[in-house]
């Protein structure tokens, strides 16, 4: 449901959010930049957030004018400038490349939490999220992962060979439990 509800926002202009730089100084992005601009929503306790930030500065390489990331913090300003200052040890490996950036989502305090705006106006409620947008800013895709539509999409890699090949795959205890009971069942068949 959270997917679909997501891809509902292909072909849409993507939204004009209040977003700041690390000081709070507003930034507006150009998504004229690049072929394609990938909008990447996490947070600092994220894991799959992480997974996929540790992954993108080798996605990126060689494709400095044809992709570019905009990964959008949906954590507190503090949180966030200590993100960017190198304070949390888990995200050392975060810095600014030409074709990646980082910003906050800064809604004015109303009673509301960038969560509850984001999901509102993109109908984002799981993290990470990614949004694909052409030079003009409209929505083109909705990847469940930027890294492997980077793989799949820009470097014609074959989806299975990648998914076998992501790190994120061989992360999850689910992929473990259903490779385990492949195999058992595989022995079952093969020995009858």
């Amino acid at each position: 449901e959270r997917r679909t509800a997501v891809s509902r926002q292909i072909g849409r202009k993507f939204p004009d959010l209040p977003l700041a730089d690390k000081d709070g100084n507003a930034v507006k992005p150009d998504f004229s930049q690049f072929h394609e601009t990938i909008i990447d929503f996490w947070f600092k306790s994220c894991p799959g957030c992480i997974v996929e930030m540790r992954q993108f500065e080798e996605a990126l390489k060689g494709k400095e004018k044809q992709i570019g990331i905009i990964s959008v913090c949906i954590d507190d300003s503090a949180t966030f400038k200590k993100a960017m200052d190198g304070v949390f040890p888990a995200l050392g490996f975060v810095k600014t490349l030409p074709n990646w950036h980082h910003v906050l989502l800064n809604y004015p305090a109303k009673g509301s939490s960038n969560n509850h705006e984001l999901a509102n106006q993109l109908a984002v409620t799981g993290y990470p999220s990614f949004f694909v947008l052409d030079k003009r800013g409209i929505i083109q895709e909705t990847p469940p992962s930027a890294v492997n539509y980077i793989k799949t999409a820009l470097n014609k890699q074959n989806a299975f060979v990648v998914f076998l090949t992501s790190r994120g795959t061989w992360q999850s205890k689910q992929t473990w439990v259903v490779l385990l009971l492949s195999l058992f069942i595989y022995q079952l068949i093969a020995n009858l």
